[in-house]
């Protein structure tokens, strides 16, 4: 593309084309973000091209949910292993952290028990969904498990566990709202992050729509096309 065909029409047709491709909103504005900080790039450089950058509107570039990265994750399994973490705290923690491992929302969490897994695999019939799931547990969530067994077999309040959630939050630093429902945030961005594909995480999800699981995709393309920004 040269800079001289750069004008408005290129501008509605390049938004078109985000638009059909099935990109989120907060995709489309990163998208159009890069666009207009090149641009600018350009105009310093005295290349001229039809298009004023300030006819480039970017709305916001951040989703609403919230996820933890695996750096926090991994504060929250050093505080669940600490020799000094409070004692309410520690089913609490194990709850989230299973979440955090398995994308299991909190009503899935609060019904199952240590008869639910079997051979290293939760079997288990989803509250939400009425699906029947299968998830193979890997070596964390096991050790989770064995040293707090009670977070399978001790019942707690959901919202007893989202209060506690926000002390652990800031006793870790973690700046961000912890509530369950991140765990399962957590679990499907970070798969993603590490390569996974979103076919599989739609069954471990239990998604009944593709559709669903490409909200997830969005979010980890939008950390990538932030880092062009840099």
């Amino acid at each position: 593309i040269k800079f001289s065909d750069v004008d408005v029409e290129f501008l509605k047709k390049f938004k078109n084309h985000l638009i059909l491709s099935g990109n989120a909103t907060t995709t489309m504005n990163n998208y159009l973000k890069v666009l207009k900080k090149y641009l600018k790039v350009a105009q310093g450089r005295a290349i001229k091209f039809p298009l004023d950058p300030s006819q480039i509107v970017c709305g916001p570039t951040t989703g609403n949910r919230v996820d933890l990265d695996a750096i926090e994750v991994n504060k929250l399994i050093d505080l669940f292993n600490s020799d000094f973490v409070n004692r309410k705290h520690i089913i609490p923690l194990a709850k989230f952290l299973i979440s955090c491992f398995t994308g299991l929302r909190i009503s899935d969490v609060q019904q199952i028990s240590l008869i639910n897994i079997v051979n290293e695999k939760l079997r288990f019939t989803a509250i939400k969904t009425g699906k029947r799931q299968v998830i193979s547990l890997n070596a964390t969530v096991l050790e989770i498990i064995e040293k707090c067994p009670q977070a399978l077999t001790f019942e707690i309040s959901d919202q007893s566990i989202n209060r506690n959630l926000k002390s652990i939050a800031k006793i870790c630093g973690i700046r961000k709202k912890l509530t369950f429902h991140v765990g399962r945030h957590s679990f499907a961005t970070n798969y993603l992050r590490l390569g996974g594909k979103v076919e599989i995480l739609k069954e471990l999800l239990g998604h009944s729509s593709i559709n669903e699981t490409m909200n997830y995709v969005h979010i980890v393309q939008e950390e990538q096309d932030r880092e062009m920004l840099l």
